[in-house]
């Protein structure tokens, strides 16, 4: 799990001039990334965030393609122009707005075919975002750690850390599965040290070495990290 989330940071943290692809979908990822970045959005909350937006995309392709409308990208960046305007009402005009011309006006779509599109794109986003009004992410969770020495893998505070980091997002309802368990496919986390490990943890650092090339050894030691505390 600890790599995944790795990989996660990893790609998140893609810069636009680097995309393999260039798309409705990875300029919106490039348009949310600038809007982290700019908001210094800390890394659990941003996650967060991309997901709302790939998510909404990804079910208004879905039914774009359904319904064979002309142009069922524009119904993905609908989406993404609705999530981000609702989650950062600052952003819309200076950012979104800008955006999202940029790939409608030049297709001329006619009056019909956009209101489809914007339909389509809006129809799922509006409910995402009213099913995760109360997710469990907004409420005060009543954690707390343990002393510091306490034993290896309980969680405490490292030097001059005054407060804990969104304890809530352990009881938030997930986006795509209830349980962790539902994610558990191959049977628990890979023994350390075994192949299977390695074989995971070698693959993370390449990509992430091919993202920061300059943060060869942050990417490398990272995952080290679940060598040291189990969880």
């Amino acid at each position: 799990m600890c790599m995944l989330v790795c990989l996660s940071s990893c790609m998140c943290n893609v810069m636009a001039t680097e995309l393999v692809v260039d798309n409705v979908i990875t300029q919106w990822n490039s348009v949310t990334q600038q809007v982290v970045r700019t908001l210094e959005i800390p890394n659990q909350i941003a996650i967060r965030v991309f997901s709302f937006v790939h998510l909404s995309q990804y079910k208004a392709l879905q039914l774009a393609y359904k319904k064979r409308i002309s142009h069922p990208e524009i119904s993905a960046a609908y989406a993404a122009h609705y999530v981000l305007s609702e989650l950062f009402p600052t952003q819309q005009s200076p950012i979104f707005d800008g955006a999202i011309n940029k790939q409608v006006t030049p297709l001329k779509l006619s009056k019909s075919q956009n209101a489809e599109a914007l339909y389509i794109g809006l129809t799922f986003a509006i409910r995402l975002l009213r099913q995760r009004t109360y997710d469990g992410s907004q409420s005060w969770a009543d954690f707390h750690p343990a002393p510091v020495g306490a034993p290896t893998g309980e969680y405490q505070f490292t030097p001059n850390q005054t407060y804990v980091l969104y304890p809530q997002l352990a009881y938030t309802k997930g986006f795509v599965i209830n349980s962790s368990k539902d994610f558990d496919i191959f049977g628990g986390p890979f023994k350390i040290p075994s192949k299977e490990y390695d074989l995971e943890y070698n693959q993370i650092a390449t990509v992430g070495m091919q993202i920061h090339g300059t943060r060869h050894h942050l990417i490398r030691q990272l995952p080290n990290f679940g060598k040291q505390v189990q969880v």
